[in-house]
């Protein structure tokens, strides 16, 4: 299957043909070239073709002595699980005072709902307050039948325990094997 981030052995230009057109009817269509020198869609690029790049984390300067932990459910390509899911980030986000920054990736058969919660790693009460509001935003996900594919190590047991369908089968087949 064809890729449709430029690699270092093909330039974006050379990619135009095989998409450009279809996405122009849709909407703006333009390449990182076509953007200023520290662009953000330059970072992408170099992202996706396995350069690092820390220009990446830019946006979690949105507040000072800014950090981020995501929220990250898993659903079907469907815009009502998509729309679900994001007013779900907003009523609780909301709720702790936290602004979201959504991201949905969508797969062949999947869609990855990111949500970023940025925070000041700096204060006590801040970092409480992203810690319960990730701890409700999963546990009410899962009620809606939604799973995580991801998570912050300090949340990774609560999460595991959302996947308990089954009389928790998954679970006591693991625990055998230890």
């Amino acid at each position: 299957m064809p890729s449709l981030m430029p690699s270092k052995r093909h330039s974006s230009r050379s990619l135009v043909p095989r998409f450009g057109l279809s996405f122009r009817r849709l909407c703006k269509f333009f390449l990182p070239d076509d953007s200023p020198p520290d662009s953000y869609l330059r970072s992408r690029v170099n992202i996706y073709t396995g350069t690092p790049d820390l220009r990446e984390l830019d946006w979690v300067n949105w507040m000072p002595n800014g950090a981020h932990v995501a929220f990250s459910p898993v659903s079907p390509v469907r815009g009502e699980d998509a729309r679900k899911q994001f007013d779900l980030c907003q009523r609780i986000c909301a709720k702790y005072g936290f602004d979201i920054l959504s991201t949905f990736c969508v797969g062949w058969r999947e869609m990855h709902h990111i949500a970023m919660l940025i925070f000041d790693k700096g204060d006590p009460e801040s970092k409480a307050n992203a810690l319960a509001c990730l701890r409700e935003l999963i546990s009410e996900a899962a009620k809606m039948g939604y799973g995580e594919y991801r998570t912050h190590l300090i949340l990774q047991d609560q999460v595991a325990a959302t996947y308990n369908w089954n009389n928790n089968v998954s679970f006591e087949m693991y625990m055998v094997n230890i």
